[in-house]
């Protein structure tokens, strides 16, 4: 009987242990990471109220063009001129999101397609149709947006001649009424996006699925062909890479307002809100804390820590860019270059580091500016 009970008491003990190690084994299984959960975040933290804000801002500058059409003078049209840049804020970060249907419906080239048709606006001013929002929605996108109105109120000789084309000019009140029907449209536009985001934010964010029409690799798309654009439009065209090194300063964006780098801090800004899920004070699940859930790695490095700290390098380069970016490319041609580079680099980690960690196919035309 002493073998036989010592051999139920060792039979038990194995029970007991293997028992214990299925246990064991069963809360060392990870709780597969809420995509679901992290896309309702950017939708609702990130995206919403920053289209909320971009429509915000239209008004006010509605509300700065009226001012100035009742009073021609230089304080207006400053207030004018720094409304713009401030909607022009807004608007760079919402260009991180043109993924889904408001990228299918092109809304974007109406608000901000560059470089504008100064010769389509000079012949619409010249000309003798009303000029009114209703006529602006018939134009194309570079006779209207973003850039039409800062060919109208910026001059590279200064707005003194703003003024006068304004005031005592032979097409002065053509040019207000263009002024004001340009205005008017783009916080049409504004609302008709914000619209549209609401519309399509249900289905944004409950699309998880692993190939080209998840939310995710519209997303990852979406703020890669951004970085690319950056890159060679925005950086690389106006250095001379297509050039022979030569430096094509009219090229860049925002020429005549100079806010070239401005508008790059910004658009990163947009990205970077993504990635971290984070706007206005609040936060939550962002595309980083996917990176770190899946434990990514860039050699022997987390690869959202190498993320991070090349968001870092971006901002500080801008940073030392002392002079407009028409200026810089040959002023200060060694730090654009170094800002070029390290955008690139932050290009080449979205599209391929944290594309491949995530499961994601790159769709858009791939150029890393190599």
């Amino acid at each position: 009987m002493t073998k036989l009970f010592r051999n139920i008491f060792l039979f038990s003990v194995l029970i007991a242990i293997l028992i214990g190690s299925c246990k064991k084994k069963e809360s060392e299984v990870k709780t597969p990471f809420d995509e679901k959960a992290m896309l309702g975040n950017i939708g609702e933290i990130v995206i919403k109220p920053l289209h909320q804000r971009f429509v915000q801002e239209c008004g006010e500058l509605v509300t700065a063009a009226q001012n100035f059409s009742t009073q021609n003078d230089s304080a207006n049209l400053s207030a004018y001129q720094f409304q713009w840049k401030e909607t022009r804020h807004w608007w760079k970060q919402c260009e991180a999101y043109i993924l889904g249907v408001p990228a299918e419906i092109y809304i974007n080239f109406k608000i901000d397609k560059w470089p504008t048709n100064q010769t389509f606006i000079d012949n619409n001013i010249n000309g003798i149709s009303t000029l009114n929002e209703a006529f602006v929605e018939s134009q194309g996108s570079t006779a209207k947006g973003f850039p039409a109105i800062e060919y109208l109120v910026f001059n590279t000789n200064g707005d003194s001649l703003v003024l006068k084309n304004f005031t005592t000019d032979i097409n002065a009140t053509r040019r207000m009424d263009y002024l004001i029907a340009l205005t008017l449209n783009l916080q049409t536009k504004a609302t008709y996006l914000l619209q549209t985001w609401n519309d399509y934010l249900p289905d944004f964010e409950t699309t998880v699925r692993t190939d080209i029409y998840g939310s995710l690799s519209k997303l990852i798309n979406a703020q890669s062909s951004l970085l690319e654009q950056i890159v060679n439009t925005k950086l690389g065209y106006p250095l001379g890479k297509t050039n022979g090194d030569v430096a094509i300063p009219e090229s860049v964006e925002d020429y005549l307002s100079k806010e070239s780098v401005n508008d790059i801090r910004i658009n990163l800004a947009g990205i970077q809100e993504a990635y971290l899920c984070s706007f206005g004070g609040n936060s939550g699940k962002g595309l980083r804390d996917f990176l770190n859930y899946n434990e990514a790695k860039k050699g022997d490095d987390l690869l959202s820590t190498v993320i991070d700290n090349k968001f870092a390098e971006c901002f500080a380069a801008l940073d030392k860019i002392s002079s407009p970016l028409s200026g810089a490319v040959n002023s200060q041609k060694t730090d654009v270059e170094d800002l070029y580079i390290k955008i690139r680099d932050l290009l080449i980690l979205y599209k391929s580091n944290m594309a491949d960690d995530l499961g994601v196919t790159i769709t858009f035309n791939d150029n890393d500016g190599d």
